[in-house]
């Protein structure tokens, strides 16, 4: 990013895709954090809001629709983007703001988080 780096939050079950992904998005992009599901995603929140969020589908407990549902429906966190990723087809009817089937490029989740933060500031 060329004038501010942003927090990105990374929820993903496998370490090896949220560490790739936290490693590339803290190099290009900023301070990144992950966390292993969407419940602990959900209760750090109120501590520190993210200016983006990328969030694996297919999670254990809660999956990452819901998880991007209840986040929506919190006035406090409503305007952050989401960002959700899978190894299926897009589920119908989500509320994220975006979708990277897996596998993908790190670049491209790069460049999807760029947009996403541009967005939301503009």
């Amino acid at each position: 990013m060329a004038e501010r780096k942003c927090s990105i939050l990374v929820i993903d079950d496998d370490e090896a895709i949220s560490g790739m992904l936290a490693m590339a998005l803290r190099i290009d992009s900023g301070r990144t954090t992950t966390k292993r599901n969407a419940e602990d995603a959900l209760a750090g929140l109120g501590d520190d809001t993210p200016d983006v969020i990328l969030c694996e589908v297919d999670l254990p407990k809660m999956d990452g629709v819901e998880f991007v549902r209840l986040l929506k429906a919190d006035e406090r966190f409503a305007s952050v983007p989401v960002i959700l990723m899978g190894h299926a087809k897009e589920p119908k009817g989500h509320q994220a703001d975006a979708f990277l089937e897996k596998p993908f490029d790190p670049l491209d989740a790069v460049d999807v988080v760029e947009r996403s933060v541009r967005r939301r500031v503009s």
